[in-house]
Order: C-alpha cells, then sequence, then structure tokens
C-alpha cells in the first residue's frame, strides 16, 4: 500500500518521540511542564512476551493475572485499559450516550477534511482555534483528525504510547475540536488499524509500544521479515487476540471522544506474502487442518485472511454501535491507476489478491458505511482516472456512501478546483489531504475560495456526466463487477465464528510450504546518492543493498531503510 507519504511526514514525530522516551527514562518533563501526578489505579502489568502460542501458557493475555470485559460480541476481552473506576466498559459508553445531544442525521454531501498529527493541525490549544476557524470559513462539515497512528495515540491512554503533545493539560484535542465545531462539522477520528510501528525511527520498538510488549502480535511474512516494504511493522489481523486488542483501543478511544464516526485507515495486509504470525498460521491450521505454513498462493489461506479483515472489521463496528448505533464506519483504499473493469480483473487486483481487501464486500454488506478511495494523483489533461473512479463507485458500493480522497499537496489551486468538480458532479463526497498542505503551494488561502470556487454549485451538478464507457457498455460493466453466484457461494462467510462454512474450498491436504530461493543482493559503492521517489520526494542516501525487488538506503542520521523498487523513479548517479 501507498503509505510512504504519510511515513515520510512522521519521520519528526517518531523521532521527537525517541527523545520524548529518553526524556521519561530520565524523569525529565520535554514541554517543561508539571509532571503528572502517579496514576491512582494503574494498569496491570504485563511482561515481554516473544513466543506467545495459541493455548499455551504463553499466551500473552491468558499468562497474565488480567480480568476480562466482556464486549457487546459477549467473547473475553483483555481489560488492558485499566481497572476499578477507570476501566472502559459498554455501560460507560452508554451512559456518555445517554448524555448526548440528539441523534446527529446524515450530511447532504461529505465535504471532508483531513487533519494529520505529524505537522501542525491541532497539536495546541490555538492551533485547534485556528483549524476551527478554517474549517467554518471553507464550509467543510467533516473533520478528520488523526487519533491513532504508528507512533501513538492522540488521547490519555492506558494502553498505548501517547504523541508527544498529549499531556494532562491538554489530554484530548479531537474532543475539543468535536465541541468547538458542534452543529457545523461532524468528527470522525482517523484509525490507523494495523500499522503499530514505523521502521523509521529504528528497528527496535520504543518501550511504550504494545510491540515491545508483545512482539508475537507482529504479521510475518512467509520468508520471516516483520518490516513490510513501506517500512511500517503491522499487527496480524489473523490472530484473534490481536483482534481483542484493537477492539479494547477503539472502545478507549471511543469512550473518551464520543464521535460521530470512524476513517479507518491501513486495514489491509502488506501483501499476498504476508499473514505468517505464528498465532495466525497456528489458528488456520486449527480450522482446515494440515500443518506447517500455507503457501501464499494457496486460495484458501487467502480467502481466509479475507475472511480475517472482514471479521476485524466487524468486530470493532459491533464494539461501539452496541450502543450508539448511529456511529458510522468508513475504511480508506489507496488506489492506483484505473479501476477493474470486469470481475476478472477484480479478482486479480492488488486489493482483492495481494492486500486480501474484498472491499466491495464490505460495502454491499453493510460493514461500512462509508467507502473512501485515496485517489492521490496530479490531475491529467481529462481527469480519467478521477472519472473513472467516480463512476465505479457510483455503480459497485451501493449502499455505503461513495467518497473520494483528494491530493491537495499534489495540485495547484486550479488543478485542484477541477479535481473537486469531476469527483462532485457524480455525486461523489469529497475529503481533502490534508489542512497543513491544502495544495501545492501550501497556501491555506485556498479554504476561503472553496465557498465561491467549489462548494457553491450542488452535488451532482456542474459537469455534464461523461462515462467512459457507454450506457449499454456501462450495464454489462456492472454485470460483471458483480460476482457471479457459484463464487459467491465458493467464498461467502457464513459466520465470523467459522470463516470456512458455507461452501468453501477447502485443501483435502495440507498445503505444500513454499520452497525458498536465495535473493540475488547487490551492495554499490558506498556514495551518496540523489534518489527520487514516485510520490515525488527526493532523499540524499546511501544504498546499502539492492535487490531485483527492493532498495536498502541509509540517510544521514536515519535508520536503513527498504524500499520496493516500482517505488524509485530515479537514482543520480545512477547504479
Amino acid at each position: 500500500m501507498d503509505h510512504m507519504r504519510r511515513n515520510l511526514k512522521g519521520w519528526l514525530c517518531g523521532l521527537f518521540l525517541v527523545l520524548a522516551s529518553f526524556c521519561q527514562a530520565a524523569d525529565i518533563d520535554p514541554a517543561n511542564a508539571t509532571p503528572p501526578p502517579p496514576e491512582a489505579n494503574p494498569s496491570p502489568s504485563i511482561a515481554p512476551d516473544a513466543d506467545a502460542v495459541p493455548g499455551s501458557t504463553l499466551d500473552p493475555f491468558a499468562s497474565q493475572n488480567i480480568a476480562p470485559t466482556i464486549t457487546p460480541e459477549g467473547s473475553t476481552l483483555p481489560a488492558v485499559l485499566g481497572t476499578g473506576a477507570d476501566q472502559v466498559t459498554t455501560e460507560a459508553i452508554s451512559a456518555a450516550a445517554r448524555r448526548s445531544a440528539l441523534l446527529p442525521a446524515d450530511d447532504v454531501e461529505i465535504r471532508g477534511l483531513e487533519v494529520l498529527s505529524s505537522v501542525n493541525g491541532f497539536q495546541t490549544q490555538d492551533q485547534v482555534r485556528e483549524l476551527v476557524d478554517q474549517v467554518v470559513s471553507a464550509g467543510f462539515n467533516r473533520v478528520y483528525p488523526e487519533v491513532r497512528t504508528a507512533y501513538g495515540v492522540a488521547i490519555q491512554s492506558r494502553t498505548e504510547a501517547q504523541l508527544p503533545f498529549i499531556s494532562t493539560v491538554f489530554p484530548n484535542p479531537a474532543a475539543e475540536i468535536k465541541t468547538k465545531l458542534s452543529g457545523t462539522a461532524k468528527i470522525f477520528p482517523l484509525i490507523n488499524v494495523l500499522p503499530a510501528y514505523s521502521a523509521i525511527t529504528g528497528l527496535k520498538p520504543l518501550p511504550d509500544n504494545i510491540l515491545a510488549k508483545f512482539p508475537a502480535f507482529r504479521n510475518q511474512s512467509v520468508t520471516g521479515d516483520f518490516v513490510a516494504p513501506d517500512n511500517q511493522v503491522y499487527l496480524d489481523p489473523g490472530s484473534t487476540t490481536v483482534q481483542d486488542y484493537l477492539a479494547a483501543i477503539l472502545l478507549e478511544i471511543d469512550t473518551q471522544i464520543l464521535p460521530d464516526g470512524y476513517l479507518l485507515s491501513g486495514v489491509s495486509y502488506p501483501g499476498k506474502d504476508w499473514g505468517y504470525s505464528e498465532r495466525a498460521v497456528s489458528e488456520f491450521r486449527s480450522i482446515v487442518g494440515g500443518s506447517g505454513p500455507p503457501a501464499p498462493d494457496d486460495p484458501t489461506w487467502a480467502a481466509y485472511r479475507r475472511d480475517q479483515l472482514t471479521k476485524l472489521l466487524r468486530r470493532l463496528k459491533s464494539t461501539v454501535t452496541k450502543d450508539r448505533p448511529f456511529v458510522k464506519f468508513s475504511v480508506l483504499i489507496p488506489v492506483k491507476g484505473a479501476p477493474p473493469a470486469s470481475w476478472e480483473e477484480w479478482q486479480n487486483s492488488s486489493y482483492y489478491a495481494d492486500h486480501m481487501q474484498d472491499w466491495i464486500q464490505w460495502c454491499r454488506e453493510g460493514i461500512v458505511d462509508e467507502i473512501v478511495l485515496e485517489v492521490h494523483e496530479k490531475l491529467s489533461p481529462e481527469g480519467n482516472v478521477l472519472e473513472d473512479w467516480a463512476n465505479f463507485l457510483t455503480s459497485n458500493v451501493s449502499p455505503a456512501r461513495p467518497v473520494v480522497s483528494l491530493a491537495g499537496g499534489m495540485n495547484f489551486n486550479e488543478a485542484l478546483v477541477r479535481q473537486y468538480q469531476l469527483v462532485r458532479s457524480r455525486g461523489v463526497g469529497t475529503i481533502l489531504y490534508h489542512y497543513a498542505a491544502p495544495t501545492r503551494s501550501g497556501s491555506r488561502g485556498f479554504f476561503q475560495s472553496l465557498p465561491n470556487t467549489t462548494f457553491n454549485v450542488p452535488p451532482g451538478k456542474g459537469l455534464p456526466p461523461k462515462p467512459l464507457l457507454g450506457t449499454s457498455e456501462f450495464r454489462e460493466f456492472s454485470r460483471m463487477i458483480n460476482p457471479p453466484p457459484a463464487y459467491v457461494t465458493a467464498t461467502q462467510t457464513a459466520a465470523a465464528s467459522d470463516p470456512l462454512k458455507g461452501g468453501k474450498l477447502v485443501l483435502a491436504t495440507p498445503s505444500p510450504v513454499p520452497t525458498l530461493t536465495p535473493v540475488p543482493r547487490f551492495v554499490p559503492e558506498a556514495i551518496s546518492r540523489r534518489i527520487t521517489l514516485t510520490s515525488g520526494v527526493v532523499v540524499e542516501a546511501v544504498i546499502l543493498e539492492v535487490t531485483p525487488t527492493s532498495l536498502k538506503i541509509q540517510a544521514p542520521g536515519t535508520a536503513p531503510m527498504e524500499f520496493a523498487r516500482d517505488r524509485v523513479s530515479k537514482i543520480e548517479p545512477a547504479l
């Protein structure tokens, strides 16, 4: 997935976290504020666990004396959020919901603004006030503050690392934004679900990171790697314990913010070669039989991993909506190039075949209320990519509401206004990425222009509909993208508790363990080179190692990083 742009923007935040961790160890407050008082009800001590195995005494939750909390689904959930009066429960959410105002009505049109946590946006009281003024003047009716990242959370948490700007005097900026924008805009926290740690700040996670406590939660490739091509370390959704943990985190966030909805990002596997944590493989084998890791191309293994993402989304949504049924759930999907033109193309797309995201099914099943496609492109003369995806959304994701995320920082004002027109003319909602860099010029004056250049035209108007296919061809396209009945019977999940029931193909014999062949590696001359990524980012670094598919580099003062070769557009001087 294309998370590189977000990762690079988070470098500074990660480095500051390292400093904050050092200061905390030395009993120094980096912000020169009064240190918070000791917690009245400290969280249970959870010892690090490197070798958790399902059913063994090394299971990180089974081996600790942690009281379970009953989730809305009725399963046990580790009470890592504290005990006693501080413990998060569904009753607390119910009481908070009863104190809330009337249930919010759906927006007529989604006009959203994403606000990152790694740059100026809501890191101080003054930034929150400025953000609120900009949202009101621009006419946005949705704000998406980034609340959970691979570096920590933007709330006072008893479970995860806190972002550096969170303190006792500024504990919950997203809730402040919600209060100040009440009646004007809705708040949908952006939650990076599976990314758990960024290797950009070093290969070893900080002590308060969940992976420092439970390394067995890490996703793993079939070759034993833990760092994905985008330099992220992911949680493995194939582990039931990981799903329990993520539900606990969302419950903690929901109780503190009481938002109108959520935008979930990073709900994917890094690739089809991933999902091989010991716990995930063990749970898979307990259902289908056999032993050993299945092959990456095993169709049953692929279907099982898609079901794990679907099951995770169902779990997260039910955890919140049992007591607050009006909360909306959106999922962010980065897309590249043109959409699939047939069901066969969908089956072979990177989303479905590599990242295990059956997001068309998520929409049709009602698991997600809104699907947000991250179409971060420079505007082409005809805008074909945007038009293609807008048409694809309006035809294939019902009943979910379609939304497109636009890359403001990649386009100047005129091109960005044109992108808004192309998407809104088809009745599709929009989210601007992102507040700190709304256009390529970086000027926030663009916000003041939106009411007169963009939002003054009602959605569904402004440009004549211009599908790339004729009416009869587009009808045939929509028919093809609907899965054939035989395939639905073979692949749909009958019950979340048993993802392989309902006629799903199950191999009669154990899947073969793939034979690993040595990867050819080349170590070039250790000189500084200018490396240009496909995202436009330029890095001055030494290339440490080259393989047919990857490039390992080290920039001055940073840890080594590994990129996929297809993310690099130019190297100067050339290898």
